[in-house]
C-alpha cells in the first residue's frame, strides 16, 4: 500500500507475503517507492511507465525483472491500483506482486 500524498507514492504498508517474496525487511520497504525492488538489470522503460501510471493514477500491471535483499533477480508481475477518495483524487495505491 502506498502514500499517494508524498512525493514518489512511498510504501506504506507491506504484507508480510511481500516480505517473504522479497526478502526485504520492512524497515528497509516503507518509506520507499516499488523502484526498490529494482535493480542493475530492471527495464528502465518499464519502470519509467509505472511512475508516469502511478502520477497519472491509472491502473497498471507489469512483468518486471525485480531483485530480492540478496540481490537474487526473479521476475515478478506486478499489479498497482489507485485508491480514490469520494472527490476522486488518489490517496494510496494497492500494489501486488507475484512471481512468475
Amino acid at each position: 500500500l502506498t502514500d499517494a500524498a508524498r512525493p514518489g507514492a512511498p510504501l506504506a504498508y507491506v504484507s508480510a507475503g511481500f516480505l517473504a517474496l522479497t526478502g526485504h525487511p520492512a524497515d528497509k520497504l516503507l518509506g520507499s517507492g516499488l523502484r526498490a525492488l529494482a535493480g542493475p538489470s530492471t527495464d528502465a522503460l518499464a519502470l519509467s511507465i509505472l511512475d508516469n501510471n502511478l502520477a497519472a493514477g491509472r491502473e497498471t500491471s507489469l512483468c518486471l525483472l525485480c531483485y530480492r535483499a540478496d540481490g537474487t533477480p526473479f521476475w515478478g508481475q506486478l499489479y498497482v491500483s489507485a485508491l480514490r477518495d469520494r472527490a476522486g483524487a488518489v490517496t494510496a495505491h494497492v500494489a501486488c506482486l507475484s512471481e512468475v
